[in-house]
This record gives C-alpha cells, structure tokens and sequence, in this order.
C-alpha cells in the first residue's frame, strides 16, 4: 500500500473563532497590567518640605521629600546647596516616618537647591533637582509643603518608565506574537492517508 501526502482539511469555524478570541483576550489582558502597572511615574508622588518653588522666612533645619516606597528604598542620596551654591545639609538623609529627611545648616536668604536620588525596591531610580527661597521676615508664600512642580519632575528621570516608543514597541510585540498564535492555530497541518488502487 501506497500512502500520499495529502492536505489536511481546514480547520473548522469554531476552532479558529477560539483561537481569535484567546488571542484578544491575552493582548486584553497585557494592556491592563500595563496601564495598572506599567507606569510607575505615574503613581510616584513626590513632595518637598519646604515646598519647591516656595518662599520662606527663614531657613530651615531640615529639608524632607516624601516619596513612595522610601522606606525600603536603596543608594539615597539628598544634597542642599545655599545661595553661594556651597553645600548646606549637614549630614546623610534618613529616612523617617516614610520621608527621606536630611539636616541643613543656615545660610541666609537666598535660594536653596535640593538634589535628591533614591533607587526603589522595584529597581525604579527616581533624581532631580528642586528649590526653595528663604527670605528673611517675610511671611511664607507658596505651600510649605508640596509636590515638586513639572519643571522639576522634567528634569527628573525615572529609569523604568513606559515612554512612547517602549510603548509602541510593546504593543508591536504584542501584536507579533497574537499573529504567531494564529498562525499557529491555523496552519494547515499534513496527513498521511492510504491510497487505494492498481
């Protein structure tokens, strides 16, 4: 007997219907955990004491960020530099009550910049730089304390965030790989079946 390679039938309407369905239901689902997750700059929520952009009426003895995740956070470096730009925090931050905390001596009035990096638990490195003006017996303007304005979380970087093109890129990946399933699943697959005769 005599067997001949032979194309398979194709494969019923159902089965390719299952298989758009778990495609769509998988790039679904990866979108989700990337807007949920994948966006850390987003949830991150910085704020400065006093507040960046501020103005005081005197100088304070400590400067704080409130960031999330201090509390575990690695490699915490925040430095205060007075008007002349010489430095003015007087000891290595700490973290206290959540807060990344550090000393600083007075310099006067002027302007105040502050310099802060921390490396989070989730591999995140967040850096920047912020301000503040002291001038002396004026009553404080501006918040005493809040979130680092967006010139500042401009200049800021975050080594993990989803920007444009990693997005484009991801949702090409994505799209690539819903294609190599289907093709996959609809690939016509070859049979061997007997052939009879002479």
């Amino acid at each position: 007997m005599t067997t001949v390679d032979a194309p398979r039938p194709p494969a019923p309407a159902g089965t390719v219907q299952r298989a758009a369905i778990v495609v769509a239901a998988g790039v679904v689902l990866s979108i989700l955990a990337l807007l949920a997750f994948g966006s850390p700059a987003a949830n991150r929520r910085l704020v400065l004491d006093p507040g960046d952009g501020s103005v005081v009426g005197a100088a304070p003895a400590e400067v704080t960020l409130t960031l999330g995740g201090a509390e575990s956070a690695e490699d915490l470096h925040m430095a205060v530099t007075g008007p002349t730009g010489a430095v003015v925090s007087t000891g290595k931050p700490v973290i206290r009550a959540g807060r990344l905390v550090v000393p600083v001596r007075d310099a006067g009035p002027g302007a105040y910049r502050v310099g802060y990096h921390a490396r989070l638990p989730d591999g995140r490195q967040i850096s920047g730089l912020a301000g503040f003006t002291v001038t002396l017996g004026v009553v404080p303007a501006g918040p005493v304390a809040a979130p680092i304005k967006d010139a500042a979380t401009a200049a800021s970087h975050d080594h993990a965030r989803l920007d444009g093109i990693n997005g484009v890129l991801l949702l090409l990946d994505l799209g690539l790989v819903a294609v190599a399933l289907l093709l996959m699943f609809l690939r016509p697959q070859r049979g061997r079946q007997p052939v009879s005769g002479p």
